[in-house]
């Protein structure tokens, strides 16, 4: 070995150039209409509580993603997608999300109640495959789901006599 100086300097650049990928930050329903939330009350099961999502990647086994996160608690999220669709003057509506996760299949499930205060309650098991691959596709699947649950709360309203 000719250059041991410069074989060892070599080796700790090659070290230092590796790079950590971007983490990617998603919201839900930043382009919705601006609706009262007032009398809306959302709670999440406490898998779901940490900013990064979560994919399952098998039967029992899930997976939190490493640089895809929530920019915001996903509740506040949640409850602008469901007022974007729901008005309820003065009653209240509870709103408990058990799943919203994605699959490695593509699939997206949400199970949701909804406690329409003085009312009804709902329940609402839906699934649909995402648009594509990646978190950005699930993400607007979360979306799309929890706008399926915001329409289902406003008919639950209408079905009661209110809206």
């Amino acid at each position: 070995m000719k250059h041991p100086a410069a074989l060892l300097i070599f080796a700790a650049l090659c070290g230092c150039v590796t790079t950590t990928p971007q983490t990617e930050s998603y919201a839900l329903g930043f382009d919705l209409p601006a609706s009262g939330q007032q009398h809306l009350v959302v709670t999440v099961s406490d898998y779901l509580r940490s900013d990064r999502l979560v994919v399952q990647t098998a039967s029992h086994q899930m997976r939190r993603a490493q640089f895809h996160r929530w920019i915001e608690p996903l509740e506040q999220g949640v409850a602008r997608v469901i007022a974007s669709e729901v008005d309820a003057p003065g009653e209240q509506t509870l709103v408990h999300i058990e799943t919203l996760h994605g699959h490695t299949n593509g699939q997206v499930t949400l199970m949701a109640t909804a406690t329409l205060k003085t009312c009804s309650e709902l329940r609402l098991r839906e699934t649909m495959q995402q648009d594509g691959r990646g978190y950005a596709q699930m993400v607007a699947a979360q979306e799309a789901l929890l706008l399926r649950l915001a329409g289902a709360i406003a008919d639950g309203w209408q079905s009661c006599g209110r809206s």
